[in-house]
This record gives structure tokens, C-alpha cells and sequence, in this order.
């Protein structure tokens, strides 16, 4: 079945709204994978294939009151953690980086938000690890122990090198993509710690206590790199 573009959204400039089609944003997963809480984010049309598809006005309606949110947070001085795994790593630093914000890319650290005292001595150990390497202490070690605390900084710097400069709990957490393993344990700390979510969330989410929903196809790299884009242009900071 084809979708004609009118069904896909009513209150969009046809501009935009071509650049959201084109990114793909409106594809969810199969039919068999939804989560009945992104049941109203969606269109009740036969779908393409067994495939679901986002309700666009409502993806951005909800895009823009998430970017609003954000950038309330960043004018009171609130950090936000941007948290997303490949596919989305390279855009989630890209856009943190150029808001200012923290991020995580490589792996969820668990207990980083639950047990953030723990985690805070590990990041204060990579630095000091950082401040020997650069300022050429390293080499007065003996050659074990140098090539030992090389492979200790590398290891500490793909996980925390985004949150390096973290000294509390963020204003709030961003997250691409629930369904995610490693993300699912991300979005469980930031509950317990009642820290406010904004997700990106495909059909198949469970968004339970985001308050920030963008409904949207959190799976493929042209959409996910369109929603950050869109945001990065949306908050004013």
C-alpha cells in the first residue's frame, strides 16, 4: 500500500515536512514489536509492509516541546547527558559537543546515575591518568607500569571521556532509543533517581516516566541524525 503525503501530517510547511519523510522519521517497527503505550503516536492506516508509522504533526509538535524544555534547562545552567550507542554515537557527540552538554557513546557505565559517588572517583582517576600522559610524567614509571596505566586510560576514556568534567547529577538524560539493552538500564536510573527523560522512541518503546516523547524511527542513522540536527537548530541557548 502506498501512503500518500497529506496522511502522514496536516499542519506541517511541505518543506519540512519533505525533509522528515526523506529522513525516514516516520517509520516505526513491525506490527508485532509495538508497545501499546506508542499506540496514540501512531497512524491507523493499513501499513506498509506490516510496518508501523508515526503520526508526523505529532512527532513534531512533541519535537519542539522537547527542544523548548531543553533549552530552558541550559539557559538556568543545567547540563543535559546525551546517551546513545551506535548507530546514533557520532551524532549524539557531535550535538552535545556543540550544546555544551555531556554524552555517552561508547557503553552505559552501570550505576552511573545511581551510583554516581563510585563512578566520580573513576572519571578522577582517568584525569589524573590524562594529566600524566600530557604533561610527560608517565614516562618516569617503569615500562610495565607505564604500558599498564596507557591501557587503563584508554579503557576509562571511551567510557566517561563526554561526562569528564562532571562534578553532579544532570538536569536531565537523552536518550536514542529505549529498546536498546544497554539504554533500558540508563532509563531505569534515571527513574529511580527522578531525573527528567527526553527519548527518542521507536514503536517498540516502553516509554514509562519519559516526559520528553519524540515518537519517532529511532533505528535508522538518517533519522536519528535529523531529529539531533533539528534539535541542535531548535535550542536556544
Amino acid at each position: 500500500m502506498k501512503i500518500e503525503v497529506s496522511q502522514l501530517a496536516q499542519n506541517i510547511d511541505q518543506e519540512l515536512l519533505q525533509k522528515f519523510i526523506e529522513a525516514g522519521v516516520f517509520y516505526g517497527r513491525k506490527k508485532a514489536l509495538t508497545s501499546p503505550k506508542m499506540k496514540e503516536y501512531l497512524i491507523n492506516l493499513p501499513t506498509l509492509g506490516n510496518i508501523e508509522i508515526f503520526n508526523l504533526d505529532k512527532t513534531k509538535e512533541l519535537l519542539d516541546r522537547a527542544a523548548q524544555f531543553m533549552s530552558k534547562l541550559i539557559k538556568e545552567g543545567e547540563k543535559i547527558l546525551f546517551v546513545g550507542t551506535k548507530p546514533a554515537a557520532n551524532y549524539v557527540k557531535e550535538v552535545a559537543n556543540f550544546l555544551g552538554q555531556y554524552w555517552i557513546t561508547f557503553r552505559w557505565p552501570g550505576g552511573f546515575l545511581t551510583n554516581f559517588v563510585t563512578i566520580k572517583s573513576r572519571i578522577d582517576f582517568l584525569k589524573s591518568l590524562e594529566e600524566k600522559i600530557k604533561s610527560g610524567e608517565i614516562e618516569k614509571y617503569p615500562p610495565k607500569e607505564k604500558i599498564a596505566m596507557q591501557r587503563e586510560y584508554e579503557k576509562l576514556i571511551k567510557m566517561y571521556e563526554g561526562v569528564k568534567d562532571m562534578e553532579r547529577l544532570p538536569g536531565a538524560i537523552f536518550i536514542v532509543d529505549l529498546s536498546f539493552k544497554n539504554h533500558k538500564t540508563a532509563h531505569r536510573e534515571a527513574l529511580k533517581m527522578k531525573i527528567p527523560i527526553i527519548a527518542i522512541c521507536g514503536s517498540d518503546n516502553d516509554p514509562e516516566g519519559v516526559e520528553y516523547i519524540i515518537p519517532a524511527n529511532d533505528k535508522a542513522p538518517r533519522s536519528i541524525k535529523f531529529l539531533l540536527d533539528y534539535l541542535k537548530e531548535s535550542i536556544k541557548i
